[in-house]
Protein backbone atom coordinates (compact mmCIF):
# COMPACT_ATOMS: atom_id res chain seq x y z
CA UNK A 1 0.00 0.00 0.00
CA UNK A 2 3.06 1.86 0.92
CA UNK A 3 3.89 2.03 -2.83
CA UNK A 4 0.92 2.47 -4.37
CA UNK A 5 0.24 5.57 -2.31
CA UNK A 6 3.63 6.88 -3.93
CA UNK A 7 3.33 5.38 -7.66
CA UNK A 8 1.75 8.25 -8.74
CA UNK A 9 5.23 10.77 -7.21
CA UNK A 10 7.19 8.22 -8.84
CA UNK A 11 6.31 8.25 -12.22
CA UNK A 12 6.06 12.33 -12.47
CA UNK A 13 9.24 12.37 -11.21
CA UNK A 14 10.28 9.90 -13.83
CA UNK A 15 8.49 11.72 -16.23
CA UNK A 16 10.53 14.96 -15.61
CA UNK A 17 13.73 13.51 -15.80
CA UNK A 18 12.70 12.54 -19.40
CA UNK A 19 11.59 16.21 -19.80
CA UNK A 20 13.56 19.22 -21.37
CA UNK A 21 13.66 21.76 -18.32
CA UNK A 22 12.42 24.73 -20.34
CA UNK A 23 9.14 22.61 -20.88
CA UNK A 24 8.41 21.81 -16.76
CA UNK A 25 9.05 24.90 -15.38
CA UNK A 26 5.44 24.60 -13.07
CA UNK A 27 5.69 21.01 -12.44
CA UNK A 28 9.14 21.80 -11.36
CA UNK A 29 7.87 24.19 -9.11
CA UNK A 30 5.53 21.89 -7.50
CA UNK A 31 7.23 18.09 -7.17
CA UNK A 32 10.82 19.07 -6.87
CA UNK A 33 10.83 20.70 -3.11
CA UNK A 34 8.25 18.40 -1.81
CA UNK A 35 6.32 15.19 -1.54
CA UNK A 36 3.88 14.72 -4.14
CA UNK A 37 1.59 13.54 -1.54
CA UNK A 38 2.10 16.69 0.77
CA UNK A 39 0.00 18.86 -2.33
CA UNK A 40 -3.54 19.96 -1.92
CA UNK A 41 -5.90 17.37 -3.09
CA UNK A 42 -6.60 19.61 -5.99
CA UNK A 43 -3.10 19.78 -7.10
CA UNK A 44 -2.59 16.50 -6.75
CA UNK A 45 -6.02 15.79 -9.25
CA UNK A 46 -4.53 18.43 -11.98
CA UNK A 47 -1.08 17.14 -11.92
CA UNK A 48 -2.30 13.29 -12.76
CA UNK A 49 -4.30 14.98 -15.83
CA UNK A 50 -1.33 16.85 -16.65
CA UNK A 51 0.88 13.75 -17.03
CA UNK A 52 -1.48 11.87 -19.04
CA UNK A 53 -1.89 14.39 -21.35
CA UNK A 54 2.10 14.86 -21.05
CA UNK A 55 1.49 18.30 -21.02
CA UNK A 56 3.62 20.39 -21.05
CA UNK A 57 4.89 19.08 -24.44
CA UNK A 58 8.47 19.76 -25.14
CA UNK A 59 9.89 23.56 -26.44
CA UNK A 60 9.36 22.33 -30.06
CA UNK A 61 11.48 25.30 -31.14
CA UNK A 62 14.18 24.98 -28.72
CA UNK A 63 17.61 25.59 -30.50
CA UNK A 64 16.74 28.00 -33.30
CA UNK A 65 19.33 30.29 -33.61
CA UNK A 66 16.81 33.22 -34.21
CA UNK A 67 15.93 32.85 -30.61
CA UNK A 68 18.82 33.47 -28.53
CA UNK A 69 18.58 32.14 -24.89
CA UNK A 70 17.90 33.45 -22.82
CA UNK A 71 16.66 35.85 -25.23
CA UNK A 72 15.21 39.25 -23.84
CA UNK A 73 12.68 39.69 -26.50
CA UNK A 74 8.99 37.60 -25.93
CA UNK A 75 7.73 35.27 -27.81
CA UNK A 76 4.28 36.37 -26.91
CA UNK A 77 3.04 39.28 -24.12
CA UNK A 78 -0.28 39.12 -23.34
CA UNK A 79 -1.93 42.05 -22.06
CA UNK A 80 -4.30 41.38 -19.79
CA UNK A 81 -4.02 38.20 -16.54
CA UNK A 82 -8.10 38.20 -16.59
CA UNK A 83 -10.55 34.66 -17.05
CA UNK A 84 -9.09 35.50 -21.39
CA UNK A 85 -6.05 35.84 -20.52
CA UNK A 86 -4.99 33.08 -18.10
CA UNK A 87 -6.77 30.93 -20.08
CA UNK A 88 -4.73 32.23 -23.14
CA UNK A 89 -1.28 31.86 -21.54
CA UNK A 90 -2.21 28.18 -20.29
CA UNK A 91 -3.40 27.43 -23.95
CA UNK A 92 0.11 28.66 -25.40
CA UNK A 93 1.91 26.44 -22.55
CA UNK A 94 -0.61 23.63 -24.05
CA UNK A 95 0.69 23.93 -27.89
CA UNK A 96 4.49 23.98 -26.26
CA UNK A 97 4.96 27.83 -26.55
CA UNK A 98 6.42 29.11 -22.85
CA UNK A 99 8.66 32.31 -23.34
CA UNK A 100 5.54 33.92 -22.71
CA UNK A 101 4.49 37.05 -20.20
CA UNK A 102 1.12 38.21 -19.09
CA UNK A 103 0.67 41.56 -17.59
CA UNK A 104 -2.16 43.16 -15.91
CA UNK A 105 -2.94 47.16 -14.51
CA UNK A 106 -4.47 46.22 -11.45
CA UNK A 107 -3.16 44.46 -8.07
CA UNK A 108 -2.52 40.14 -8.23
CA UNK A 109 -5.86 38.98 -6.94
CA UNK A 110 -8.34 41.53 -8.22
CA UNK A 111 -7.93 41.31 -11.96
CA UNK A 112 -10.77 41.27 -14.27
CA UNK A 113 -14.31 42.00 -12.75
CA UNK A 114 -15.21 39.64 -10.44
CA UNK A 115 -14.36 41.55 -7.60
CA UNK A 116 -14.30 45.05 -8.87
CA UNK A 117 -17.14 46.19 -10.77
CA UNK A 118 -19.18 43.04 -11.37
CA UNK A 119 -21.68 43.61 -8.41
CA UNK A 120 -24.05 40.90 -9.26
CA UNK A 121 -23.84 38.31 -6.40
CA UNK A 122 -23.53 34.86 -9.21
CA UNK A 123 -22.41 34.76 -12.05
CA UNK A 124 -25.03 34.22 -15.27
CA UNK A 125 -23.80 30.87 -16.64
CA UNK A 126 -24.55 27.40 -14.94
CA UNK A 127 -21.75 25.96 -13.26
CA UNK A 128 -21.50 23.15 -15.21
CA UNK A 129 -19.34 24.94 -17.85
CA UNK A 130 -15.87 23.99 -18.66
CA UNK A 131 -15.20 27.47 -18.51
CA UNK A 132 -11.06 27.81 -19.10
CA UNK A 133 -9.92 24.55 -18.45
CA UNK A 134 -8.85 23.71 -21.64
CA UNK A 135 -10.41 19.90 -21.77
CA UNK A 136 -8.31 19.23 -19.28
CA UNK A 137 -10.71 17.28 -16.42
CA UNK A 138 -9.00 18.41 -12.95
CA UNK A 139 -8.49 22.38 -14.03
CA UNK A 140 -12.64 22.75 -14.59
CA UNK A 141 -14.22 24.70 -11.54
CA UNK A 142 -16.69 21.34 -10.77
CA UNK A 143 -13.28 19.63 -10.22
CA UNK A 144 -11.73 22.46 -8.11
CA UNK A 145 -14.98 22.91 -6.45
CA UNK A 146 -15.63 19.25 -5.20
CA UNK A 147 -11.80 18.62 -4.09
CA UNK A 148 -12.67 21.63 -1.81
CA UNK A 149 -15.82 20.99 -0.64
CA UNK A 150 -17.12 17.72 -1.32
CA UNK A 151 -19.54 16.24 -4.01
CA UNK A 152 -22.33 16.79 -1.60
CA UNK A 153 -21.87 20.60 -1.97
CA UNK A 154 -21.16 20.80 -5.61
CA UNK A 155 -24.75 19.00 -5.53
CA UNK A 156 -25.96 21.63 -3.86
CA UNK A 157 -24.52 24.26 -5.31
CA UNK A 158 -26.75 26.91 -7.66
CA UNK A 159 -25.02 28.93 -9.76
CA UNK A 160 -21.12 30.14 -8.61
CA UNK A 161 -20.69 33.30 -6.34
CA UNK A 162 -18.10 35.94 -7.78
CA UNK A 163 -15.96 35.52 -5.01
CA UNK A 164 -16.03 31.86 -5.29
CA UNK A 165 -15.14 32.07 -9.09
CA UNK A 166 -12.28 34.98 -8.56
CA UNK A 167 -10.98 32.41 -5.83
CA UNK A 168 -11.05 29.63 -8.27
CA UNK A 169 -9.05 31.80 -11.02
CA UNK A 170 -6.56 32.52 -8.74
CA UNK A 171 -6.23 28.73 -8.12
CA UNK A 172 -5.98 28.10 -11.53
CA UNK A 173 -3.17 31.37 -11.92
CA UNK A 174 -0.98 29.25 -9.28
CA UNK A 175 -1.57 25.69 -10.75
CA UNK A 176 -0.47 26.78 -14.42
CA UNK A 177 2.54 28.51 -13.07
CA UNK A 178 1.84 31.34 -15.40
CA UNK A 179 3.87 33.86 -15.66
CA UNK A 180 2.21 37.27 -14.31
CA UNK A 181 3.18 40.83 -13.71
CA UNK A 182 0.68 42.73 -11.78
CA UNK A 183 0.18 47.15 -11.62
CA UNK A 184 1.47 47.11 -15.55
CA UNK A 185 -0.62 49.47 -17.06
CA UNK A 186 0.09 49.73 -21.15
CA UNK A 187 1.43 53.36 -22.66
CA UNK A 188 2.41 52.57 -26.31
CA UNK A 189 2.25 49.92 -28.29
CA UNK A 190 5.15 50.56 -31.19
CA UNK A 191 5.48 48.50 -34.10
CA UNK A 192 9.49 47.40 -34.97
CA UNK A 193 10.99 45.41 -37.65
CA UNK A 194 10.79 42.45 -36.21
CA UNK A 195 8.81 42.76 -33.27
CA UNK A 196 6.54 45.16 -31.19
CA UNK A 197 8.16 47.86 -28.37
CA UNK A 198 5.51 48.28 -25.51
CA UNK A 199 5.75 51.02 -22.78
CA UNK A 200 3.57 50.42 -19.46
CA UNK A 201 3.40 52.19 -16.12
CA UNK A 202 4.31 50.17 -13.29
CA UNK A 203 3.62 51.93 -9.99
CA UNK A 204 4.54 54.96 -11.48
CA UNK A 205 7.63 53.75 -13.28
CA UNK A 206 8.06 53.45 -17.42
CA UNK A 207 8.77 49.41 -17.74
CA UNK A 208 9.56 48.57 -21.49
CA UNK A 209 9.44 45.53 -23.18
CA UNK A 210 9.56 43.73 -26.48
CA UNK A 211 7.59 40.96 -28.05
CA UNK A 212 7.13 39.05 -30.81
CA UNK A 213 3.21 38.81 -30.45
CA UNK A 214 0.90 40.82 -28.54
CA UNK A 215 -2.57 39.21 -27.59
CA UNK A 216 -4.93 42.07 -26.12
CA UNK A 217 -6.63 40.12 -23.63
CA UNK A 218 -8.26 43.38 -22.21
CA UNK A 219 -12.48 42.03 -21.60
CA UNK A 220 -15.72 43.95 -22.38
CA UNK A 221 -14.02 47.37 -22.55
CA UNK A 222 -10.82 46.63 -24.49
CA UNK A 223 -11.49 47.90 -27.96
CA UNK A 224 -13.38 51.32 -27.01
CA UNK A 225 -13.60 51.64 -22.90
CA UNK A 226 -16.59 52.98 -21.10
CA UNK A 227 -19.49 54.84 -22.81
CA UNK A 228 -19.60 57.76 -21.12
CA UNK A 229 -22.50 60.47 -22.79
CA UNK A 230 -21.83 63.95 -23.80
CA UNK A 231 -24.68 65.19 -22.03
CA UNK A 232 -22.71 63.95 -18.70
CA UNK A 233 -18.95 65.14 -19.55
CA UNK A 234 -19.33 68.75 -18.01
CA UNK A 235 -20.44 67.62 -14.87
CA UNK A 236 -18.10 67.46 -12.07
CA UNK A 237 -16.34 64.00 -12.31
CA UNK A 238 -17.42 63.70 -8.31
CA UNK A 239 -20.91 63.10 -9.01
CA UNK A 240 -21.42 61.04 -12.04
CA UNK A 241 -19.34 57.13 -12.48
CA UNK A 242 -20.01 54.38 -14.91
CA UNK A 243 -20.80 50.89 -13.49
CA UNK A 244 -17.32 49.92 -14.41
CA UNK A 245 -15.84 52.11 -12.60
CA UNK A 246 -14.73 52.02 -7.92
CA UNK A 247 -18.22 53.55 -6.89
CA UNK A 248 -18.22 53.96 -2.79
CA UNK A 249 -21.46 53.42 -2.18
CA UNK A 250 -21.44 54.06 1.83
CA UNK A 251 -20.81 57.53 0.74
CA UNK A 252 -23.82 57.63 -1.03
CA UNK A 253 -26.08 56.43 1.79
CA UNK A 254 -29.31 58.72 2.11
CA UNK A 255 -29.08 59.91 -1.05
CA UNK A 256 -31.09 60.38 -4.39
CA UNK A 257 -29.16 57.97 -7.09
CA UNK A 258 -30.31 58.49 -10.56
CA UNK A 259 -29.28 55.52 -12.79
CA UNK A 260 -28.96 55.61 -16.85
CA UNK A 261 -29.84 52.35 -18.72
CA UNK A 262 -31.71 49.53 -17.42
CA UNK A 263 -29.00 46.66 -18.70
CA UNK A 264 -27.60 44.04 -16.15
CA UNK A 265 -25.02 46.01 -14.44
CA UNK A 266 -27.48 48.96 -13.57
CA UNK A 267 -29.71 46.58 -11.93
CA UNK A 268 -26.50 44.80 -10.42
CA UNK A 269 -25.62 49.07 -9.02
CA UNK A 270 -29.51 49.50 -7.73
CA UNK A 271 -28.90 46.44 -5.98
CA UNK A 272 -26.03 47.40 -4.10
CA UNK A 273 -27.30 50.92 -3.81
CA UNK A 274 -30.76 50.16 -2.29
CA UNK A 275 -28.90 47.82 -0.21
CA UNK A 276 -26.28 49.94 1.34
CA UNK A 277 -29.21 52.46 2.16
CA UNK A 278 -29.42 55.07 -0.49
CA UNK A 279 -32.73 57.02 -0.33
CA UNK A 280 -34.18 56.23 -3.38
CA UNK A 281 -32.94 54.73 -7.11
CA UNK A 282 -34.31 55.47 -10.14
CA UNK A 283 -33.18 53.76 -12.89
CA UNK A 284 -34.13 55.47 -16.24
CA UNK A 285 -34.43 54.10 -20.07
CA UNK A 286 -35.73 55.17 -23.04
CA UNK A 287 -37.47 51.83 -24.11
CA UNK A 288 -41.10 51.78 -23.30
CA UNK A 289 -40.58 48.17 -21.58
CA UNK A 290 -37.53 45.98 -20.26
CA UNK A 291 -36.36 43.80 -22.74
CA UNK A 292 -37.06 40.00 -22.13
CA UNK A 293 -35.30 37.50 -24.57
CA UNK A 294 -31.47 37.57 -24.54
CA UNK A 295 -30.35 36.47 -28.10
CA UNK A 296 -27.22 35.52 -27.26
CA UNK A 297 -28.42 33.10 -25.25
CA UNK A 298 -29.34 30.48 -28.01
CA UNK A 299 -25.93 30.82 -29.47
CA UNK A 300 -23.40 28.96 -27.36
CA UNK A 301 -23.48 25.57 -29.13
CA UNK A 302 -20.99 23.55 -30.61
CA UNK A 303 -21.67 24.38 -33.98
CA UNK A 304 -21.67 27.87 -33.70
CA UNK A 305 -18.96 27.92 -31.95
CA UNK A 306 -16.51 26.08 -34.57
CA UNK A 307 -18.44 27.19 -37.56
CA UNK A 308 -19.41 31.26 -36.89
CA UNK A 309 -16.04 32.42 -38.26
CA UNK A 310 -16.49 30.34 -41.57
CA UNK A 311 -19.79 32.31 -42.75
CA UNK A 312 -19.07 34.36 -45.04
CA UNK A 313 -19.54 38.29 -43.84
CA UNK A 314 -22.74 38.82 -45.09
CA UNK A 315 -24.33 35.91 -42.88
CA UNK A 316 -22.06 36.59 -39.76
CA UNK A 317 -23.25 40.11 -40.11
CA UNK A 318 -26.86 38.72 -40.21
CA UNK A 319 -26.04 36.34 -37.13
CA UNK A 320 -24.63 39.33 -35.33
CA UNK A 321 -27.37 42.11 -35.98
CA UNK A 322 -30.72 39.62 -35.12
CA UNK A 323 -28.75 39.36 -31.69
CA UNK A 324 -27.84 43.05 -31.07
CA UNK A 325 -31.12 45.05 -32.45
CA UNK A 326 -33.29 42.30 -29.69
CA UNK A 327 -30.88 44.39 -27.10
CA UNK A 328 -29.89 42.27 -23.94
CA UNK A 329 -32.20 42.03 -20.76
CA UNK A 330 -30.81 42.17 -17.52
CA UNK A 331 -31.07 38.13 -15.38
CA UNK A 332 -33.47 37.21 -13.77
CA UNK A 333 -31.43 37.25 -10.44
CA UNK A 334 -30.90 40.96 -10.78
CA UNK A 335 -34.59 41.77 -10.96
CA UNK A 336 -35.58 39.40 -8.26
CA UNK A 337 -32.70 41.28 -5.90
CA UNK A 338 -34.93 44.72 -6.24
CA UNK A 339 -37.78 43.01 -6.51
CA UNK A 340 -40.84 44.93 -4.22
CA UNK A 341 -38.77 47.68 -2.66
CA UNK A 342 -40.46 50.99 -3.07
CA UNK A 343 -37.58 53.05 -3.55
CA UNK A 344 -36.78 51.98 -6.67
CA UNK A 345 -38.27 53.12 -9.67
CA UNK A 346 -37.57 52.57 -13.81
CA UNK A 347 -38.97 55.92 -15.20
CA UNK A 348 -39.65 54.39 -19.07
CA UNK A 349 -40.20 56.14 -22.43
CA UNK A 350 -37.89 58.82 -21.24
CA UNK A 351 -35.05 60.80 -23.49
CA UNK A 352 -33.01 63.21 -21.99
CA UNK A 353 -32.48 66.44 -23.55
CA UNK A 354 -30.39 68.03 -21.25
CA UNK A 355 -28.38 67.73 -17.67
CA UNK A 356 -27.08 70.48 -15.50
CA UNK A 357 -25.73 70.55 -12.12
CA UNK A 358 -26.33 73.72 -9.27
CA UNK A 359 -26.04 73.88 -5.94
CA UNK A 360 -24.93 69.98 -5.41
CA UNK A 361 -27.80 68.63 -7.18
CA UNK A 362 -28.19 67.01 -10.53
CA UNK A 363 -31.17 68.23 -12.54
CA UNK A 364 -32.29 66.16 -15.69
CA UNK A 365 -34.55 67.46 -18.31
CA UNK A 366 -36.80 64.65 -19.87
CA UNK A 367 -39.81 64.17 -22.34
CA UNK A 368 -41.07 63.48 -19.04
CA UNK A 369 -40.15 66.21 -16.79
CA UNK A 370 -37.62 67.62 -14.61
CA UNK A 371 -35.67 64.88 -12.54
CA UNK A 372 -33.37 65.91 -9.50
CA UNK A 373 -30.38 63.64 -8.05
CA UNK A 374 -27.55 63.55 -5.80
CA UNK A 375 -25.21 61.03 -7.82
CA UNK A 376 -25.33 59.58 -10.95
CA UNK A 377 -24.38 55.96 -12.41
CA UNK A 378 -23.91 55.22 -16.07
CA UNK A 379 -25.04 51.93 -16.88
CA UNK A 380 -24.17 53.29 -20.69
CA UNK A 381 -22.16 50.41 -21.93
CA UNK A 382 -19.03 49.91 -23.94
CA UNK A 383 -17.67 51.47 -26.84
CA UNK A 384 -16.43 50.16 -30.47
CA UNK A 385 -13.72 52.19 -31.37
CA UNK A 386 -10.30 51.28 -31.14
CA UNK A 387 -9.72 55.35 -31.47
CA UNK A 388 -10.62 55.60 -28.12
CA UNK A 389 -8.23 52.86 -26.98
CA UNK A 390 -4.55 55.21 -26.16
CA UNK A 391 -2.03 51.90 -26.88
CA UNK A 392 -3.08 51.62 -30.13
CA UNK A 393 -2.69 55.32 -31.74
CA UNK A 394 0.33 53.72 -34.01
CA UNK A 395 -1.44 51.20 -35.69
CA UNK A 396 -5.58 51.84 -35.16
CA UNK A 397 -5.66 53.56 -38.87
CA UNK A 398 -4.27 50.52 -40.94
CA UNK A 399 -6.50 48.15 -38.96
CA UNK A 400 -9.54 46.87 -40.97
CA UNK A 401 -12.92 47.43 -39.51
CA UNK A 402 -16.05 45.42 -40.65
CA UNK A 403 -17.49 48.75 -42.39
CA UNK A 404 -14.14 48.43 -44.54
CA UNK A 405 -15.45 45.18 -45.83
CA UNK A 406 -18.80 45.39 -46.39
CA UNK A 407 -21.18 48.06 -48.58
CA UNK A 408 -22.76 50.76 -46.76
CA UNK A 409 -26.00 49.50 -47.87
CA UNK A 410 -25.21 46.64 -45.19
CA UNK A 411 -23.26 48.71 -42.81
CA UNK A 412 -26.43 51.74 -42.81
CA UNK A 413 -28.47 48.59 -41.04
CA UNK A 414 -26.62 48.64 -37.68
CA UNK A 415 -23.64 51.65 -38.45
CA UNK A 416 -21.84 51.27 -34.44
CA UNK A 417 -21.14 47.37 -35.53
CA UNK A 418 -19.55 48.49 -38.79
CA UNK A 419 -16.81 49.42 -36.17
CA UNK A 420 -15.92 46.37 -34.99
CA UNK A 421 -12.55 45.30 -35.97
CA UNK A 422 -12.18 42.64 -39.14
CA UNK A 423 -9.72 39.91 -37.90
CA UNK A 424 -8.63 37.15 -39.40
CA UNK A 425 -9.43 33.20 -38.22
CA UNK A 426 -6.87 33.35 -35.50
CA UNK A 427 -8.10 36.75 -33.73
CA UNK A 428 -5.05 38.67 -35.73
CA UNK A 429 -6.18 42.27 -36.98
CA UNK A 430 -6.17 42.48 -40.48
CA UNK A 431 -4.61 45.73 -42.30
CA UNK A 432 -7.18 47.87 -43.95
CA UNK A 433 -5.58 48.00 -47.37
CA UNK A 434 -4.19 44.36 -48.00
CA UNK A 435 0.14 44.19 -48.56
CA UNK A 436 0.44 47.01 -45.42
CA UNK A 437 0.91 47.03 -42.36
CA UNK A 438 3.12 43.49 -42.43
CA UNK A 439 3.04 43.64 -38.30
CA UNK A 440 -0.74 43.32 -37.57
CA UNK A 441 -0.82 39.88 -38.40
CA UNK A 442 1.46 39.51 -34.77
CA UNK A 443 -1.12 41.73 -32.68
CA UNK A 444 -4.45 39.84 -31.80
CA UNK A 445 -7.48 41.37 -30.37
CA UNK A 446 -8.79 38.61 -27.87
CA UNK A 447 -11.54 40.77 -26.17
CA UNK A 448 -14.87 41.73 -27.07
CA UNK A 449 -14.10 43.26 -30.14
CA UNK A 450 -13.53 40.23 -31.67
CA UNK A 451 -17.49 39.06 -31.87
CA UNK A 452 -18.18 40.06 -34.81
CA UNK A 453 -15.51 38.05 -36.67
CA UNK A 454 -15.55 35.23 -34.20
CA UNK A 455 -18.99 35.09 -32.02
CA UNK A 456 -18.54 34.53 -28.21
CA UNK A 457 -15.23 32.87 -28.05
CA UNK A 458 -13.39 35.80 -26.39
CA UNK A 459 -15.59 36.96 -24.06
CA UNK A 460 -17.81 34.71 -21.93
CA UNK A 461 -17.40 32.13 -19.74
CA UNK A 462 -18.81 28.93 -22.35
CA UNK A 463 -16.94 29.13 -25.16
CA UNK A 464 -13.90 30.71 -24.01
CA UNK A 465 -11.15 27.66 -23.84
CA UNK A 466 -12.48 27.33 -27.22
CA UNK A 467 -11.11 30.51 -28.29
CA UNK A 468 -7.97 30.08 -26.11
CA UNK A 469 -7.37 27.20 -28.45
CA UNK A 470 -8.04 28.78 -31.48
CA UNK A 471 -5.45 31.85 -30.46
CA UNK A 472 -2.69 29.73 -29.25
CA UNK A 473 -2.94 26.81 -32.52
CA UNK A 474 -2.91 29.97 -35.00
CA UNK A 475 -0.23 31.42 -32.85
CA UNK A 476 1.96 28.16 -32.79
CA UNK A 477 1.39 27.49 -36.76
CA UNK A 478 2.56 31.30 -37.36
CA UNK A 479 5.56 30.49 -35.67
CA UNK A 480 6.35 27.45 -37.42
CA UNK A 481 6.16 29.38 -40.73
CA UNK A 482 7.87 32.39 -39.96
CA UNK A 483 10.64 29.70 -39.30
CA UNK A 484 9.62 27.50 -41.73
CA UNK A 485 13.61 27.65 -42.93
CA UNK A 486 15.34 26.46 -40.04
CA UNK A 487 12.74 23.83 -39.75
CA UNK A 488 13.40 22.57 -43.17
CA UNK A 489 17.42 22.89 -42.04
CA UNK A 490 16.17 20.64 -39.41
CA UNK A 491 14.70 18.23 -41.34
CA UNK A 492 17.47 18.01 -43.61
CA UNK A 493 19.99 17.54 -41.02
CA UNK A 494 18.22 15.13 -38.74
CA UNK A 495 20.14 11.86 -38.76
CA UNK A 496 18.82 10.02 -35.85
CA UNK A 497 18.99 6.90 -36.62
CA UNK A 498 16.81 4.21 -35.14
CA UNK A 499 18.88 1.44 -36.24
CA UNK A 500 22.31 0.18 -37.35
CA UNK A 501 21.78 -1.07 -40.62
CA UNK A 502 25.01 -4.02 -40.25
CA UNK A 503 23.05 -5.29 -37.58
CA UNK A 504 20.61 -6.30 -40.19
CA UNK A 505 22.01 -7.21 -43.58
CA UNK A 506 21.49 -10.88 -42.63
CA UNK A 507 17.69 -9.82 -43.68
CA UNK A 508 19.01 -8.10 -47.22
CA UNK A 509 19.39 -10.27 -49.90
Amino acid sequence: MQFIKHLWFITLICAIASTKATSFSFLHAYILPRNFMDLPKEDRALLRDLILLNHPPEDWRQGNPQRPNPDPTYDVVIIGAGMAGLTAGAALFKEGIFHIKLFDQSPQGLEGPWKTYARMRTLRSVKDIMGPALGIPHLTFHAWFEALFGAEAWKQLGKIPNDLWMDYLKWYRHAMQLPIENHCTLVSLIPMQECFELEFQQLGQPLLVKARKVVLATGRAGFGGPVIPNFVKHLPKSVYAHTTENIDFEALKNRRIGIIGVGASSFDAAAVALETGVKSVDLIMRRNHLPNVNKFSSLPYKGFNYGYCQLSDEKRWQFMLAAFDAAIPPPMEALKRVEGNSNLRILSNTSISQISYEDSQISIETNRGLYSYDFLILGTGFHIDGYQQPELQHVIDHIALWKDRLPYEIIKTHPKMGDFPYLGPSFEFLPKKPGTAPYLKNLYCYNYGATLSHGLLSSDIPAISIGATRLAQGIAADFFVQESDWFLQCLKEYQEKDFEQEDYLFIIE
